[in-house]
């Protein structure tokens, strides 16, 4: 009988270390994933308003690898003034429209402010994972990602659309000048 109470705690440990060791691996597998993918992470707790980070979000923003904490009051103040009104009235939209239910996701772009004072585009893609008694929002995952390369690619393409609208408008009034002339030559001959 002693053997058998033994033998059980036994199994309940080797149990528990299994399962830990699946944990680290699945850790370390979200780890290479999200810095595979250049994805900044956050952990909000809405309810305190604490953010833990990873080093990608960290990175993203320039900052040090291992600052973990952070406020969501401080990373609000980060975006850029003309982007930080949209981006709080579609987050509190997203949080009043989730209580008691389950909601889509919350995706944003908006600018913000990296250690170099330089202002970066990043996308932030967001999910409540859970609520409170009461069924308010308690915490929030988000994912940001820097997508500087793709808006300066999208302004470029903005840049040369004008100037062929530019080159294209002065080609015809060119043109309609030309046939004036034309016009003009042929019919005094």
């Amino acid at each position: 009988s002693s053997s058998s109470a033994a033998s059980d705690v036994y199994k309940r440990q080797l149990q528990q270390e299994q399962g830990a060791n699946r944990l680290e691996e699945n850790e370390e597998r979200l780890r290479l994933a999200l810095s595979a993918a250049g994805l900044g992470l956050a952990d909000i707790d809405l309810q305190s308003g604490r953010l833990i980070v990873n080093e990608g979000y960290n990175r993203i923003l320039g900052r040090s690898l291992d600052q973990s904490h952070e406020t969501l009051s401080a990373a609000l103040a980060c975006i850029h003034p003309d982007d930080r009104q949209h981006a709080l009235d579609t987050f509190r939209r997203y949080l009043n429209n989730s209580v008691r239910k389950k909601p889509g996701e919350l995706y944003q772009e908006f600018r913000i402010r990296d250690t170099a004072n330089n202002w970066i585009w990043v996308a932030s893609l967001s999910k409540l994972v859970a609520w409170d008694d009461r069924g308010v929002p308690s915490r929030m995952l988000a994912t940001l990602t820097n997508i500087n390369p793709r808006k300066e690619f999208e302004q470029g393409l903005e840049t040369a659309h004008r100037e062929t609208n530019r080159l294209l408008h002065e080609s015809t009034q060119a043109r309609l000048a030309l046939l004036g002339v034309c016009l003009l030559y042929t019919s005094d001959a």
